[in-house]
């Protein structure tokens, strides 16, 4: 748990955060966040490539995660 304070009697409070944990634990976030997108832009690329190959319309791309 990592916490902030004023700076007026925060010593036990500081001693007691664990930044490591909260630092590993926001990477995982951005991780999944970069990955999530990835797999957005993706499945928008193969359905414009489709719709150029007369395959499917417009609507599956846009109505994606509706």
């Amino acid at each position: 748990m990592a916490k902030v304070g004023d700076g007026i009697n925060d010593a036990p409070a500081l001693a007691a955060a664990d930044v490591a944990a909260m630092i590993a634990l926001s990477r995982r976030v951005m991780a999944n966040i970069r990955q999530n997108i990835a797999i957005a832009l993706g499945l928008k690329l193969v359905f414009l490539v489709t719709t150029i190959a007369g395959v499917t319309g417009l609507w599956p791309a846009m109505c994606l995660g509706c």
